[in-house]
């Protein structure tokens, strides 16, 4: 984990022979070239976040939030199981938010400062969490993968419910753009998404949605959104962001690596492939 774009690293052992303890955190000074911090846990560091003024460690069960000037511990948290290691933090200083799980499955805890509460964001075990810039929308994913939920991190109310498809996928990797207009959420059936985000509570427009809308309330099935384009990728695992001028940079395992470019001609978005390349070579 970088600090921005900085020269503060968060290092954690890993790999077969790991040159540090898995149950360590490293902070790294590149320009020092030298370790200006240690923190060792009891058990194994499943995920670390840097902020200018919060370092975020995830172990199995519980996250530590510590003050990044002094390196004391500020809090603690108990969580639900957390394999992934999963911690969103926004790194807007006007609304600082941290995300984690909950305590139960499904659940999402969310610390914006001033506030905490919790959201039952899933019925399964959720696999992602990602915050847009402004920390203002959460977006989560379970392990069926078929839908990605927005919520708003101030109020916890659900925002949209974005469907990828009918058939359960394994998410692996979601981003805002920088405005926070539009999602992309790229899985294992090779494919990127695209959504638009809404502002208000009549739906996007963008976003393609079922002819039976009107009965949402009856029928939740249909009151979801489906995306407003794809493009296929490589199935290899796979980590998908925004580029400049509404272009999409998808990097895979295999090497491969991807920039789409997105536009809207005659009230239709249209994806064209830019690059399509491998980075790395047998």
């Amino acid at each position: 984990e970088m600090l921005y774009r900085c020269n503060i690293l968060a290092l954690v052992g890993g790999g077969k022979n790991p040159k540090y303890a898995k149950n360590k955190v490293m902070l790294w000074d590149d320009s020092q070239v030298k370790c200006i911090a240690e923190f060792e846990f009891k058990s194994n560091v499943k995920g670390v976040k840097l902020r200018r003024d919060r370092i975020i460690v995830a172990l199995d069960t519980k996250v530590y939030i510590y003050n990044f000037t002094d390196l004391k511990l500020i809090d603690q948290i108990d969580t639900h199981t957390n394999p992934r290691g999963l911690i969103a933090l926004s790194s807007a200083s006007v609304y600082p938010v941290l995300v984690t799980l909950g305590s139960s499955p499904g659940e999402v805890y969310v610390d914006s400062g001033e506030k905490k509460h919790v959201i039952a964001a899933h019925q399964g075990t959720i696999t992602h969490l990602a915050l847009n810039l402004s920390g203002t929308v959460l977006a989560t994913t379970s392990e069926k993968g078929t839908l990605i939920r927005l919520f708003d991190t101030k109020t916890g109310k659900k925002i949209q419910e974005l469907r990828r498809g009918a058939q359960q996928a394994v998410i692996q990797s979601i981003a805002f753009s920088k405005e926070g207009s539009t999602v992309c959420v790229s899985s294992d059936k090779g494919t990127v998404h695209l959504y638009a985000v809404k502002t208000d509570d009549k739906g996007c427009a963008v976003n393609k949605q079922s002819s039976l809308w009107f009965m949402k309330d009856l029928i939740p099935y249909v009151g979801s959104e489906w995306s407003f384009a794809q493009f296929s990728i490589s199935e290899a695992k796979s980590i998908c962001s925004f580029g400049s001028s509404d272009s999409i940079i998808v990097l895979c395992s295999n090497g491969s690596y991807y920039k789409w470019v997105y536009e809207k001609i005659q009230d239709k978005i249209q994806c064209k492939r830019e690059i399509a390349d491998r980075y790395l070579h047998d």
